[in-house]
């Protein structure tokens, strides 16, 4: 960051002469030299700021699509985990419908038997 050389007796004088009594014309220029001796910006501050704005930015980015990737691949495990589940229960439910169905129909031929 830069300061800015800043003349007041100059800006005084000027100031007299567009018309503000010589107290005023000190006071005010007293006022802007502090105002002034603070560290202001440059251009080359806010490019270093803006490079390193850009510069986290795309380690951020970088970090979320690697989080995102994970989570896909959490995501597709999850689904076919529950794809497997699915399919050995679908097993089970056919197995066990078959077995009742045998036995509904056990059930019936010994019915038509003693009847």
């Amino acid at each position: 960051m830069a300061t800015v050389p800043f003349d007041t007796l100059a800006l005084a004088h000027k100031l007299e002469a567009a018309g503000f009594d010589t107290r005023q014309a000190q006071g005010t220029a007293a006022a802007l030299a502090e105002t002034f001796a603070g560290e202001l910006v440059t251009k080359s501050d806010l490019r270093q700021a803006l490079d390193e704005l850009r510069h986290d930015l795309r380690r951020e980015i970088d970090e979320l699509r690697q989080e995102i990737n994970e989570l896909r691949q959490e995501a597709r495990r999850d689904i076919n985990e529950l794809r497997h589940e699915m399919a050995s229960l679908e097993q089970r439910m056919t197995i066990k419908l078959g077995g009742m169905m045998v036995v509904a129909v056990g059930v019936t031929a010994a019915l038509v038997k003693l009847l």
